[in-house]
């Protein structure tokens, strides 16, 4: 017995006193706003490593709210620019191949330096002779009127090449660039100049010249140049404005590149020829140029206009009206066939507008298509362009399958067929998680994603770390089963996975539970509002006592928020505890933890005595709670958002993410048996990072390790490790671009080759006894005599516990905490799995 006793004893010397000996751990964590189409990422650092990785890619077609026409390039695949980017106006470039429905986004037009993006919504790209793009913003560079940019699609490389200022070269430039036989770029803003009325402008691509030619006066030659120009036969350049004139309602003027005179050719007036008209001329194969106006008509509904260069003759031929479509705002195109064809914003079936077809020389147009909201998009914005597969193409500026944010669509002219290619912002897969991730028992990796599947309102996920292969096993709905979720999952004793959503029947969140082996989905609680809380944002947390516990962001008596219980034997839901604001706290976030004194430790990031606050403790058996730090701000630090960690008996660590010296947040250790807090660091901004949102991660090797939201070299936060023996902090890896920056989602550790791939004839048959067990614990196994390796992990699937072993044992719990642990045996052939209850 004391041999056994002595070999216990070095087990846990080498387990629990060396931890570093242990092969470094991996971590996960989440990005919401990286990946190839910003809707974010799990990544992996490897600590053995230093090496970051990309675990898994999220999907969605990210954009919104297209208006201008796309760009068929000589590679066959479609470029555009359209809102949706980073940031509140953030606008982005995007790139599309209707060959393999592949979608990136190539640029995002957010300005990390000034926290505000350009807009492109009303730009649209041209490819030019020498194979690169090229488009304009309607805001942001140097002084803030907008910029003129190439992008380089084989080097993916952007250049913001012009820009504009309102007195000298105009402001708000606006459409889609035309090269014109000289080589040079020629384009149009809507605002500045001399006059403040446009300016017409040159960019020669090749001497890297600007020049602004001529600047709208009114009356004289228009106001307010909208869209491009075009070089007709004759060699001039041909454009429209929406406002001068002799009417104030728009004109029609001719450039002369070799001799930079212009002239007006035509007053738009209203009911007889139209007005304001948004888009550009073409040409047609009898020689006449073609366009439309947004309004004016016989039916204010706008017009369909030939105009003749040669002699100078603008003729009216069709009046839109609310069944022909009205409102066109675009370019007509001659795909070929004799035929003009063009969309216009609003009319038809629907009122949602409509897809046009012209004889050129009728009076009439024929409806080919009425756009009704989610089947084919509505309000068609911008022109329709010919792809490399002889279909036209384009954009709707609403309507689509989620939150009305547009399609982009094909028409196939020669058989009449109209295919949705997709939904704007749409995921089938899942996108934006803002959630911790856990390792199940069964070694994969859960999750939740924020948005998509088939009702677009979030997923559940799990990824294998072996192959990292990614699989949706659930899809809110929101008003049955719940959406958008922002917390995680956690494992319980019995083995189902436990979470909380928004939505649900009274649209106040919901709990829930999926089984991981046959997947099945059971909405446990519907919230209410202000009996029982509403907005369940974080993780919950299985106490020692098998029950659920976790909080609402808002509800509840004093709208600030409850804390939660919930009974999985009797299925039995309580309400525990009403926030409020300035006695108890607010807004509660982060993942609870029980400490090993049995009580519940939480944070509440608003609230308390110095309203920035609190550090709080629940007590599951005398239902008590107290308020044990009110944050401060310069001391303690302020709006704490991640959680706690506990290393050591009750010593329970966390972050604030504001406050502290520097105001960008602190590192804090709470003793819940002393009653006493200690600000370990303050966060600085460029050495050690800011604004530590996401809770800390104590890995397998006693260090604890979490993220930072902005500072270090590249201003957009970090991975830190703080070790709490030696009181030693340190950067381990810096984010380099603003979408990459980490925000509420804690990091976790996992281990690769833990996931069960053997039949289920080699699982093996263990016994653990007892259990549920308090100081010691015998594992029997005798289905094998070689040697085997053990492994115990805490609920959050952190490793706490490895050994080879040989025979049956025992073995000392005494230090382990109260809570659910998995039990993993593996020999050569054989793994077992089975749960632990230490209490």
């Amino acid at each position: 017995m004391k041999a056994k006793v002595s070999f216990l004893v070095f087990i846990l010397v080498i387990c629990f006193l060396t931890p570093h000996l242990i092969a470094q751990p991996k971590l996960w964590g989440t990005l919401p706003n990286a990946g190839n189409t910003e809707s974010g990422i799990v990544y992996e650092y490897d600590l053995g490593t230093s090496s970051y990785t990309t675990v898994h890619d999220f999907f969605r077609y990210t954009g919104k709210y297209g208006r201008g026409q796309l760009c068929p390039a000589d590679n066959g695949k479609l470029y555009g620019l359209i809102d949706g980017g980073f940031g509140a106006s953030g606008g982005l470039m995007f790139e599309y191949d209707p060959s393999n429905n592949e979608y990136v986004v190539l640029y995002d037009f957010y300005d990390p330096d000034i926290g505000h993006a350009a807009s492109v919504g009303e730009g649209s790209l041209i490819q030019a002779a020498n194979g690169n793009l090229y488009g304009v913003t309607q805001s942001g560079g140097d002084h803030g009127d907008g910029m003129l940019f190439e992008y380089d699609i084989e080097s993916n490389t952007m250049v913001f090449k012009v820009h504009f200022d309102e007195n000298t070269k105009g402001k708000t430039p606006v459409g889609v660039l035309t090269q014109a036989s000289n080589g040079k770029l020629y384009g149009l803003t809507y605002d500045g100049g001399f006059n403040i009325l446009g300016v017409l402008y040159e960019y020669d691509p090749e001497f890297n010249t600007f020049a602004a030619l001529k600047h709208f006066n009114g009356a004289g030659i228009g106001a307010r140049p909208y869209h491009k120009v075009l070089q007709a036969s004759d060699g001039k350049l041909y454009g429209m404005t929406i406002e001068g004139g002799n009417a104030d309602k728009g004109v029609i003027f001719r450039y002369n590149i070799n001799t930079n005179m212009m002239e007006k050719l035509h007053d738009f007036d209203g009911a007889a020829s139209g007005e304001r008209p948004y888009g550009g001329l073409i040409p047609a194969a009898n020689g006449m140029l073609y366009g439309v106006t947004s309004a004016g008509g016989s039916s204010n509904g706008g017009v369909l206009f030939e105009y003749d260069i040669l002699n100078d003759i603008f003729m009216k031929k069709v009046d839109f009206n609310t069944n022909s479509g009205t409102s066109s705002d675009g370019d007509l195109i001659a795909p070929g066939d004799g035929f003009l064809y063009g969309t216009a914003v609003y009319g038809g079936l629907s009122s949602k507008g409509t897809l046009f077809r012209y004889v050129p020389g009728n009076t009439t147009v024929s409806v080919l298509l009425n756009f009704n909201d989610i089947e084919y998009g509505e309000n068609p914005g911008g022109s329709l362009v010919i792809g490399d597969d002889g279909k036209l193409y384009g954009v709707t500026t609403r309507g689509g399958a989620y939150a009305s944010s547009g399609v982009l669509y094909s028409y196939d002219y020669t058989n009449g067929i109209f295919t949705k290619e997709f939904d704007f912002m749409t995921s089938q897969s899942g996108a934006k998680i803002y959630s911790a991730l856990m390792q199940g028992s069964d070694g994969l990796v859960y999750g939740t994603a924020n948005l998509g599947g088939s009702y677009q309102v979030g997923t559940i996920f799990r990824i294998d770390p072996s192959f990292n292969t990614y699989e949706v096993i659930y899809e809110f709905n929101y008003p049955n089963t719940g959406g958008t979720p922002y917390g995680g999952l956690i494992e319980g004793s019995n083995g189902l996975l436990y979470g909380a959503a928004n939505g649900g029947n009274n649209n106040s969140g919901v709990l829930y539970t999926i089984n991981p082996n046959n997947l099945s989905y059971t909405v446990l609680h519907h919230f209410v509002g202000t009996t029982d809380g509403i907005y369940p944002q974080e993780t919950l947390l299985e106490a020692n006592n098998g029950n659920l516990y976790g909080t609402t962001w808002r509800g509840g008596l004093n709208n600030d928020g409850v804390i939660f219980e919930y009974n999985i034997a009797t299925s039995t839901f309580t309400k525990k505890w009403d926030f409020l604001d300035a006695s108890f706290g607010g807004e509660p976030s982060g993942i609870l933890v029980q400490a090993a004194n049995g009580k519940i430790y939480g944070i509440a990031n608003d609230g308390g005595s110095f309203s920035k606050g609190v550090l709080y403790e629940y007590d599951p058996l005398s239902e008590s709670y107290v308020v044990k730090v009110n944050f401060d701000g310069p001391d303690k630090g302020e709006e704490p958002v991640g959680g706690l960690v506990e290393y050591g008996d009750n010593m329970l660590y966390g972050t604030a993410s504001l406050g502290g010296v520097n105001g960008i947040g602190v590192l804090f250790v709470y003793d819940a048996t002393a009653g006493t807090f200690t600000k370990l660091m303050n966060f600085d901004g460029a050495t050690t990072g800011s604004f530590p949102y996401s809770g800390l991660c104590l890995a397998s090797d006693d260090v604890m390790y979490g993220t930072t939201g902005g500072g270090g070299t590249y201003e957009n936060g970090n991975i830190f490790a703080y070790d709490p023996q030696l009181d030693d902090f340190s950067v381990i890896h810096e984010f380099q671009t603003y979408l990459e920056a980490p925000y509420f989602s804690d990091l976790i550790e996992v281990e690769h080759d833990f996931g069960i791939n053997e039949s289920e004839e080699n699982l093996l048959q263990f016994t653990i006894s007892p259990n549920p067990a308090k100081d010691q614990i015998s594992i029997f196994c005798p289905e094998i005599e070689e040697e085997f390796q053990l492994h115990i992990f805490d609920i959050t699937g952190k490793l706490i516990l490895t050994e080879n072993i040989i025979g049956d044992f025992s073995c000392n719990i005494q230090d382990l905490e109260s809570g659910i642990y998995t039990v993993r045996i593996s020999s050569a052939n054989h793994t077992g799995i089975q749960k632990l209850i230490v209490n």
